[in-house]
């Protein structure tokens, strides 16, 4: 199958799959403001594109929030599991 990641665009090494109405992606995202992770974040309502690929990535499901941390996939994580793999990956 083919991935449809795009092109690397942003120095972003965590990427947010997710819509604006979820409380979830929300979530996850004020916890990687508050460690200063840097990010880069795709509404899967506003770019078909994610939507596509989180699908992918899932089997089929429109799975938010997704994340994809240095190429590891996190599905609807909680921030301890968030936490585990930005350490695992010495972005903490």
């Amino acid at each position: 199958m083919e991935s449809f990641d795009p092109p690397a665009s942003s120095p972003a090494k965590v990427t947010v799959y997710g819509t604006s109405w979820c409380a979830g992606t929300r979530l996850v995202r004020a916890y990687l403001d508050r460690l200063g992770i840097l990010y880069e974040y795709r509404d899967m309502d506003q770019d078909p594109g994610a939507e596509r690929q989180v699908r992918w990535w899932t089997g089929g499901d429109a799975s938010h929030p997704t994340l994809k941390v240095e190429g590891e996939i996190l599905i609807e994580p909680r921030n301890s599991d968030v936490q585990l793999v930005l350490a695992r990956h010495g972005l903490l």
